[in-house]
């Protein structure tokens, strides 16, 4: 049986990208194999070395997961989205099949830099792509081929400097082909200027084309977590 290091359950509105505004049940999960460093969820990968189970994560069955989060109607809440940390460096296939056996539809968040097994591509409705920029403090090994294979996909782009990163994520973007329609770009959600770097990242994306996120749980709820 399948158990899963799950670092927070809740049901809320998916907050950011195509999805954005949806109600939807989370499934975060613990560990990272990156370490941004504006990352807003670090408490799901800090102490990852010394990480303490019923601590700082919890080692749940796929049937303990769909019965905490009450996986009920999908005309309520139509998407069940899965993040971390990283979630694929878990074996997610299971729960994957269990949401969309009780009809919901998935959403996978990830950083792209890890492919997904075969059936995942066949089984995950939407993939929300964030590759880290230089930015990150994260050293560049992405290989993302795989994405422009995926069922349904959109990327986002943190971004902390609009003149250093647009070229950056423009850059990223022609090698794989990504259209810009399907490109996100953002500010870095731990900013106290959160509005003012909105602005000044709407204004600079006009040479771009790109299509300018907010994180709508941030604007509502602040740094809580569970939202």
């Amino acid at each position: 049986m399948v158990k899963l290091k799950v670092c927070e359950l809740f049901t809320s509105i998916q907050g950011e990208g195509e999805l954005i505004g949806t109600p939807s049940h989370f499934v975060r999960l613990y560990g990272c194999n990156l370490k941004c460093v504006w990352c807003d969820t670090k408490y799901s990968w800090i102490r990852q070395e010394r990480a303490v189970e019923g601590v700082d994560y919890k080692y749940m069955d796929i049937q303990e997961i769909v019965g905490s989060l009450r996986m009920g109607s999908p005309s309520i809440t139509p998407l069940v989205t899965i993040t971390g940390g990283e979630p694929l460096l878990q074996q997610i296939e299971e729960l994957v099949r269990e949401a969309k056996l009780l009809g919901h539809n998935t959403l996978v968040e990830t950083n792209g830099s890890i492919k997904p097994s075969r059936s995942l591509l066949e089984g995950v409705d939407c993939w929300s792509v964030s590759p880290k920029l230089s930015n990150s403090g994260n050293k560049s090994t992405q290989r993302l081929d795989w994405v422009m294979t995926a069922k349904h996909f959109y990327l986002k782009f943190v971004v902390t400097d609009p003149k250093r990163d647009l070229p950056e994520v423009a850059e990223i973007c022609d090698t794989y082909g990504f259209p810009r329609h399907r490109v996100f770009v953002q500010p870095d959600g731990t900013r106290p200027d959160y509005s003012a770097a909105l602005a000044s990242l709407a204004e600079a994306n006009r040479e771009w084309g790109f299509r300018v996120g907010i994180q709508l749980h941030r604007v509502a709820w602040g740094h809580r977590r569970g939202v």
